[in-house]
């Protein structure tokens, strides 16, 4: 679950660069965000995962009934 929300996240900056591509800095993102084998593209991909996953984890796990099923 955590690998496609952070899927859907990564089309945005390209997308948002790609409708404003006036301006250099605009298409250095457009081509940061497109190329998949790229530093950036991966570092930013990764981070989403992990915040993702923790996001995810901390809404499903339910941890005070793990306690409580561990006390006894």
């Amino acid at each position: 679950m955590p690998i496609i929300f952070a899927q859907a996240i990564m089309f945005l900056p390209a997308l948002v660069a790609g409708k404003v591509s006036d301006s250099e800095a605009a298409q250095g993102v457009a081509a940061a965000f497109t190329d998949i084998f790229g530093f950036w593209y991966n570092l930013v991909f990764a981070l989403l995962i992990i915040v993702f996953t923790y996001f995810y984890t901390a809404i499903t796990v339910p941890t005070n009934k793990m306690a409580d099923d561990l006390k006894t």
